[in-house]
């Protein structure tokens, strides 16, 4: 069951705060897109930022989050920093891509992933052409 987004207010928390699978589930909290634009670098298609109600009337907003297109695939993801060597220079992996380091992380890839489907279907519908990949172009 994906986390129900909303292009619209969300809905109010129960005051009684929400944790762990009660965060997701159906009818509660409501994912927005708070701002955001169409990016077209590398994998890159879209950065934003969004909030997502934690109870209590209360939301965590978070910005910098990115969605990806690639090979047919979409995928969203939460902010992340660069991963730096001793002199400060941007680390690169095995394969010359640059290295980055998660800043939030859910409690486990389940969550994730219904995370990162809640935003892609939220992208889509707020910025229809954002998520294509280039080879649709």
């Amino acid at each position: 069951m994906p986390l129900e987004a909303s292009d619209d207010e969300p809905a109010a928390g129960s005051g009684s705060g929400l944790r762990g699978a009660a965060l997701l589930a159906p009818g509660k909290p409501r994912l927005r897109i708070i701002s955001g634009r169409p990016v077209v670098k590398g994998t890159l298609r879209f950065v934003g930022k969004i909030s997502l109600p934690i109870g209590g009337g209360a939301e965590l907003v978070i910005d910098g989050v990115m969605a990806f297109a690639s090979h047919g695939k979409n995928w969203a993801a939460l902010p992340s920093k660069p991963v730096l060597d001793e002199a400060g220079a941007h680390k690169t992996d095995e394969n010359g891509r640059k290295a980055y380091a998660p800043i939030l992380e859910f409690s486990s890839k389940t969550v994730h992933d219904r995370f990162s489907a809640t935003l892609v279907a939220l992208i889509r519908q707020q910025f229809p052409s954002a998520l294509e990949d280039e080879g649709a172009r």
